[in-house]
């Protein structure tokens, strides 16, 4: 295959990506659009402006690591990240032999997160804090066709993750 070829090849990938990217990208900019999505039993939301991209999950190379939750290292486009459980951080109990999807949180240090069954993206029908949550990272739930949704404070679980990961001097 010539270069020229391959060149051509590689611009009309990035133009995909970029494409596929921009569409997240609009779709997010929707005031209160949540992705929802199962883990076990259970139906959860994260809002969507709170993460930078969305992806089928690929391989997840699992890592010999103490890190709550760590799954191992995953690439997406390109970008090699971090995947963690969901699951593990909900302490929901999931059978989940191989993520399906994967949440990208994070600009600089992005990580993954992995869920296994996806159910979509869209506005949310009604929204509710809660003052004391029965699981950890949850803010409040969604009502969306009927159905509630614990949404997860996506953004603290990053930040947590990304702090107690940094490296002490």
């Amino acid at each position: 295959m010539s270069s020229e070829h391959q060149l051509r090849i590689e611009k009309l990938r990035r133009s995909f990506d970029e494409n596929f990217a921009e569409e997240f990208r609009q779709r997010a900019e929707r005031k209160d659009s949540f992705i929802y999505f199962m883990l076990g039993s259970q139906g959860y939301a994260v809002r969507s402006s709170h993460l930078t991209g969305f992806a089928k999950a690929g391989h997840v190379t699992p890592l010999p690591a103490r890190s709550r939750g760590l799954l191992g290292m995953g690439s997406v486009r390109g970008q090699l990240l971090p995947v963690y459980s969901l699951a593990a951080f909900l302490k929901v109990n999931e059978n989940m032999q191989l993520p399906q999807w994967l949440a990208i949180a994070g600009k600089s240090d992005s990580i993954a997160f992995a869920m296994s069954e996806l159910i979509g993206l869209d506005a949310a029908d009604e929204q509710h804090e809660l003052a004391s949550p029965a699981q950890p990272y949850v803010q409040g739930y969604c009502v969306r066709g009927g159905a509630r949704f614990a949404l997860i404070q996506v953004d603290e679980l990053y930040r947590e993750i990304t702090q107690s990961n940094k490296p002490q001097i």
